[in-house]
This record gives C-alpha cells, sequence and structure tokens, in this order.
C-alpha cells in the first residue's frame, strides 16, 4: 500500500511504499510512520545509491541463471557445477548489502506499525530522525569492520572455489556505508522536518 508525505527538506508530495496504511489515515501526524524524506534526490546518495541497487539487480540475475544451469548439469547430465553453494553465499552477500541503500531512500523497507497508536504524539516526533541516526552510526561501524576484515583477511580464499573474499567482503562494505549515508541524511531531513512542526505549532 502506497502512502502520500510531505516535509520541509521535501515539499513536493511523494509517493513512497509501505506495509500497512496506519501513517496514511489522518496525515500530518506527529508521528508518522512513514519513510522519512527520500534521499534520492541528493547528490551524496543519489547516484551511488542507485549503482548499489542496479549491482544487487544484476548480482540476482547472475545467481538465477548460475542457479538454473546448475539444476539443469546436476539433474540431466549429472555434472553439477563444484561449489554452487559457495558461489550462492558469496552473491547473497552482495544482494543484501548492496540493495540496503537503494532500498532505504526509496522507502522499500518493510516497516509494521505495531506501536503506531502508542508513538503517535508530538512529543516523541524526533524518534523517527533518531532511529535513522543509530541506524546511519551502527552501518558506518558494520562498514568499518568489514572493510578492516577485507583489508587485513585478504590472502583468504573460499575453500571449494578458492575465490578471495575480499571483493565480496568491500562490496558488502560499500553497501553498508552507503545505506548508512542514506540512514544520515533522512535523519538530517527527518530532524529539519520535526523543527519546522515544532515552530509550527
Amino acid at each position: 500500500r502506497r502512502v502520500l508525505f510531505r516535509s520541509a527538506a521535501n515539499p513536493r508530495i511523494t509517493r513512497a511504499p509501505f506495509v500497512h496504511g496506519g501513517c496514511g489515515k489522518n496525515l500530518p501526524t506527529p508521528f508518522a510512520m512513514c519513510p522519512v524524506p527520500s534521499a534520492t534526490n541528493t547528490v551524496i546518495t543519489a547516484q551511488p545509491a542507485r549503482l548499489d541497487g542496479s549491482l544487487a539487480g544484476l548480482s540476482v540475475r547472475l545467481l538465477t541463471v548460475f542457479t538454473v544451469a546448475d539444476v539443469v548439469m546436476r539433474y540431466f547430465f549429472n555434472r553439477p557445477f563444484r561449489g554452487s553453494l559457495e558461489a550462492t553465499e558469496y552473491a547473497m552477500a552482495l544482494i543484501v548489502f548492496l540493495s540496503l541503500a537503494w532500498c532505504g531512500a526509496t522507502g522499500g523497507h518493510i516497516a509494521v506499525d505495531l506501536l503506531d497508536r502508542v508513538l503517535n504524539r508530538p512529543s516523541l516526533r524526533w524518534l523517527p530522525p533518531l532511529m535513522s541516526l543509530v541506524g546511519g552510526v551502527l552501518f558506518a561501524v558494520i562498514a568499518w569492520r568489514v572493510a578492516a576484515e577485507a583489508i587485513y583477511g585478504w590472502k583468504q580464499i573460499g575453500n571449494m572455489l578458492r575465490w578471495p573474499h575480499w571483493p565480496f567482503k568491500l562490496g558488502a562494505a560499500f553497501g553498508a556505508l552507503m545505506f548508512a549515508l542514506v540512514c544520515l541524511q533522512q535523519a538530517y531531513a527527518g530532524w529539519r522536518d520535526a523543527a519546522a512542526r515544532t515552530e509550527g505549532s
């Protein structure tokens, strides 16, 4: 289900995907469980986030082709690909982390408004940008640790395919870093929106 939202950072009404339409019933609300204003219109995160999403989509397509070919070779020719499970694990690491930024920037992550009635009050209008800030810091730390693991463990290779781990770890670190930037931009935009609502009230 889709809902409308407007903010001081993005005055143009935009549409964002949403799982449960609780926030769309009485907009604007002090604590709207809708996505914080999209980060796709900023120079910092627009193109890198789109690149992340494209690379994740490409990884899904390649994994699909590889899986179909592996099934055909396994059941029709009794010659399965060696290390197919390991290749799937590599691909899933890229798919998950590279899709985070674009999904977050477009408001595509799943949101469930279980606490909407409890948290829907003017005094908690700062909570969404605060959650985005915490998420940005968390994923910045994840990006740092994964990148450090890729650099210091660059000699690590897979057991079956003997592929090096560091390219996939750097890809995951890049995806986590871009999602951190998206979260921080959303925190800033949400903070300005909350401040404007406070001044308006």
